[in-house]
């Protein structure tokens, strides 16, 4: 049942700590530090330029205040 779901996804995302979210799900959460398990907004990440591979698109990776690397889309 999908309101089923999304009910319990509330339900994590208001209770457990975002680092272990991003852990399940790195994509829905790239804006948490895997290292420092905080959430940062656009405008604290240094993102770099979009990496290509073979002339298509591959990832995005930035650096969190902390200086933590990290992918934040692929």
């Amino acid at each position: 049942m999908p309101s089923a779901r999304a009910e319990a996804w509330v339900r994590r995302i208001t209770t457990e700590p975002l680092g272990e979210l991003a852990k399940t799900d790195p994509d829905l959460f790239g804006f948490v530090c895997r290292a420092c398990s905080l959430a940062y907004c656009t405008a604290c990440w240094s993102v770099g330029r979009p990496e290509m591979d073979e002339g298509f698109y591959d990832c995005t990776r930035g650096t969190c205040p902390a200086g933590h690397t990290q992918t934040l889309d692929d």
